[in-house]
This record gives C-alpha cells, structure tokens and sequence, in this order.
C-alpha cells in the first residue's frame, strides 16, 4: 500500500534488504564450495576477501537490478522506487562496511555508484513496461 506521497516503503525496504543480502549470501556458498577442498581458516580466509572484491560490487549491481525492478514496477512513480532502492542499497553496504570500522578503498565508491545506477535501470526500465 503506498503512503501519502505514493512512495511504496514498504516495497522499497524489502527490495533494499533482498538487494543486500544476496550478495552476501553468493559469497557465503561459493567460499563453502571453496572450502570443501580442505583449505585452512587463514587460506579461506583470504580466497574471500579476494573474491568478495570483485563478487560484491557485480553481484550487488546485479541483485540491486533486479530486486529494484520488482520495487518498481506496477507502481505510479517507477523511476522515483528504482532510484530509491539504489541509493538505499548503497548507503546499507556502507553502513555494513564501516560499522565494523574497515578503511575506505576505491572499490567501494565503484559498488555504490553500480548499485545506484542499477536502481535507475530498474526504475527506466519499469516505467517502459
């Protein structure tokens, strides 16, 4: 059910939350599957921050897409909820990477700026449909 302004919230916080979390949980099996050849703590430990690199920001692109298309779509302001679930994506990966008090590196402003242009298609997108 929209809110007053026509902004479905409710839409865009599970959109947000589901954008989110599929990444994570991508790099969670494919370090289990990596992990099924006896690799000590230290060696998985590295194989997923070095894949985390490069799988976070095409996997969090690709969710935030698809999660902020299904945000948008059938909805009177498309663009408005693609864009939003971008920006909110974005901003939720920041607080999950700075609250543990990691170090800012360029990837990261990559990733956010994939994830809110990955709204913006969603949003561009829906509105075509």
């Amino acid at each position: 059910m929209p809110g007053t302004s026509g902004i479905r919230i409710r839409r865009i916080a599970l959109a947000t939350i589901a954008g989110e979390l599929t990444p994570i949980l991508l790099l969670v099996v494919v370090v289990l599957i990596y992990e099924t050849r006896g690799v000590d703590p230290q060696t998985r430990q590295a194989f997923a921050e070095r894949v985390g690199m490069w799988l976070g920001p095409i996997a969090g692109a690709i969710s935030t897409f698809g999660f902020g298309f299904l945000a948008a779509r059938s909805t009177d302001r498309p663009l408005l909820h693609g864009t939003l679930v971008g920006i909110s994506v974005a901003l939720l990966d920041a607080v999950l990477i700075f609250a543990p008090g990691a170090k800012f590196i360029p990837v990261f402003a990559v990733s956010w700026a994939g994830k809110i242009l990955a709204g913006v298609a969603a949003g561009l997108l829906a509105a075509r449909r």
